[in-house]
């Protein structure tokens, strides 16, 4: 049985869907229309990174098969990590303290 809880800003079933390709940018706007700004990033983000990685192992897939799929998905993976790293670790570590934007 599902509890509202896991639909709140930092419920188990918000961050799913906010990791979805597309629909993380739903979430994400939702996010910012409630006043959630650093939620509201962090759903662009992992939906950005999701649909990143989609695409390349659907391109590599129509060049390679699928060892291109794989190796699509695992380059632009890893080059999604590396440019992100940072910000995702200060947006998180500001979610996790409870540190508004402008703190």
């Amino acid at each position: 049985m599902m509890t509202a809880e896991a639909f709140s800003k930092d419920g188990c079933v918000t961050k799913v869907c906010e990791g979805l390709p597309v629909v993380g940018y739903g979430i994400s706007a939702y996010h910012a229309l409630s006043g959630n700004s650093d939620h509201a990033k962090r759903a662009a983000m992992q939906s950005t990174e999701s649909l990143a990685v989609t695409f390349a192992a659907i391109c590599g897939m129509l060049v390679a098969g699928p060892v291109g799929a794989g190796v699509g998905a695992v380059a632009v993976s890893s080059a999604m990590i590396a440019a992100d790293e940072e910000e995702k670790s200060e947006t998180l570590y500001k979610l996790k303290n409870g540190i508004k934007k402008n703190d």
